[in-house]
């Protein structure tokens, strides 16, 4: 029997090995606006996935699945505040997947081992439509655009960027007080890592 170690390191394997594959998983924890923990549930729907963690950590039996595209805001961390509507954005993200069933798109696997995806969900109302997550959260003014090492896009980098623009205009979310003066999650961490290093040196 495998240990936990050798179980997390097969199971990140076999799904990255696996790419463009596309996984089902029950969402069982919202890390932030862009980053969500599955239970795979590769039997569904004769296994749905309600459980498989009793007495373990998260990390042992579930999936890191960072949406593909985006960048929400920065939440609390380290000492760090947060970023505006980085709740909301995680909110946002919460009611529309926390403990639901979800699609995975398998893309990549990032620098944080952390599976890089297409995250859709059913719609509540029309089964048979599906909802991309990361669509919603540019549209809704929930994030920017991911274009750090390794972006993915799947292809839908021009529908990103449109729906981001449109947020902007209409001054949602992180917009709402301009485009001008929005500072980026990947440029906030960069400062609060200065900060930090400064506050160290004194």
């Amino acid at each position: 029997m495998l240990v936990p170690a050798l179980q997390r390191a097969a199971l990140t394997l076999a799904v990255v090995a696996s790419i463009s594959s596309v996984l089902r998983g029950r969402v069982v924890k919202v890390v932030d606006g862009d980053t969500v923990r599955i239970r795979h549930t590769p039997l569904y729907p004769l296994s749905n996935g309600e459980r498989g963690c009793t007495g373990r950590k998260l990390s042992e039996c579930t999936i890191s699945v960072r949406l593909y595209g985006v960048d929400a805001p920065e939440t609390a961390k380290r000492g760090d505040p947060g970023q505006p509507y980085a709740k909301e954005a995680k909110e946002y993200l919460s009611q529309r997947v926390n403990g639901r069933i979800v699609k995975v798109k398998v893309l990549r696997k990032d620098q944080y081992n952390r599976v890089v995806g297409r995250v859709t969900t059913r719609n509540r109302f029309i089964p048979f439509l599906w909802t991309d997550l990361s669509r919603g959260l540019a549209g809704e003014g929930y994030a920017t655009l991911y274009t750090g090492g390794g972006a993915e896009y799947d292809g839908n980098r021009e529908v990103l960027e449109k729906k981001i623009r449109r947020a902007q205009e209409r001054r949602r979310g992180i917009w709402s007080d301009g485009v001008d003066g929005y500072v980026d999650p990947a440029a906030y961490k960069r400062e609060m890592k200065a900060r930090r290093n400064n506050g160290q040196g004194r």
